[in-house]
């Protein structure tokens, strides 16, 4: 694997054969299924990248600048070259000028969202997004809208929650399942957007993130650390200490496995196996763990 990408990495947006490598900045490179670099580090649009999704041919991603109240969508495709865009100063100058629209540097397309972007998620061969006080939207590749649905903003228990976060979204067979901050799920039919299913998960301190797997189900991280098994949604919770908060979840040969806040771990029969680490962990990737000074180690469990 490669030693170093020369940035600090936010997160690992990861795809079948290709993945891309996202820092806190909003830098992107492309890696492959072993996490070499295919790419050269570029910078398309001058702005921190909240969430993004690799599909077929293309990586979409959502870019947010907060001092400046610029949100922008857009895909990159995978084939070909990505390059640097405009700058802060760059963009500032823009948004001074009327009816002028900045925009990611190779995007195939792009997109203005006017609201705060959540939630993104793979369906099939488009994505599903969400946007606070809009909606939840299933798009195609080329981001044109097949439905859209409203945030549900009626708890479980009945009372009204309006600007609600959602914290994650996965496609479960023909089901949008949506994650709540507050630990609320819903399913939504992939058809029309109906909801179709909603419970809450009740826990013992505020929901991270959560992770899901064909094969284990789902592993919710606690922000004080700690993690919760589900096998089904409708089975009794696996809660288990861990030596802090987790940050990337996967599925290894053995279950699940993970990386977090100065360890990495592993969940098996007998309970947690931890191991320190001096650095940060915030991805896995083919059994190794890339950590907050941009480099690859090896997973210590």
């Amino acid at each position: 694997m490669s030693e170093t990408f020369g940035f600090t990495p936010r997160r690992i947006d990861v795809g079948e054969t290709t993945s891309v490598v996202v820092g806190t900045l909003g830098e992107l490179c492309r890696v492959d299924s072993r996490g070499e670099l295919i790419s050269p580090v570029c910078q398309p649009f001058p702005a921190p990248v909240t969430s993004g999704v690799v599909l077929e041919d293309r990586w979409v991603g959502i870019w947010v600048e907060a001092e400046f109240q610029v949100a922008r969508m857009a895909a990159l495709p995978l084939d070909d070259a990505w390059r640097d865009g405009i700058g802060r100063e760059e963009l500032r100058t823009v948004l001074k000028n009327d009816g002028l629209e900045a925009v990611p540097a190779a995007s195939i397309w792009s997109r203005t969202l006017d609201s705060e972007p959540m939630a993104l998620t793979r369906v099939g061969d488009g994505f599903a997004f969400a946007v606070l006080g809009r909606g939840i939207y299933l798009m195609d590749a080329d981001a044109n809208e097949i439905w859209r649905a409203a945030i549900p903003h009626v708890g479980v228990d009945g009372s009204q929650r309006l600007h609600r976060q959602i914290l994650e979204m996965f496609v479960i067979d023909d089901v949008l399942q949506i994650w709540m901050e507050d630990a609320e799920v819903y399913e939504m039919s992939l058809d029309d957007g109906r909801i179709i299913d909603q419970r809450v998960i009740r826990l013992s301190d505020r929901l991270e993130a959560v992770f899901h797997s064909k094969h284990l189900g789902w592993l919710l991280a606690l922000s004080g650390g700690g993690i919760v098994r589900f096998e089904s949604l409708d089975s009794a919770p696996d809660i288990h200490p861990t030596a802090g908060p987790v940050i990337d979840a996967v599925e290894g040969d053995s279950g699940w496995i993970w990386t977090g806040w100065r360890h990495d771990g592993m969940l098996v029969d007998d309970g947690v196996v931890s191991r320190p680490r001096r650095e940060l962990g915030v991805a896995v990737l083919a059994y190794s763990v890339l950590t907050n000074d941009g480099t690859w180690s090896a997973c210590l469990v």
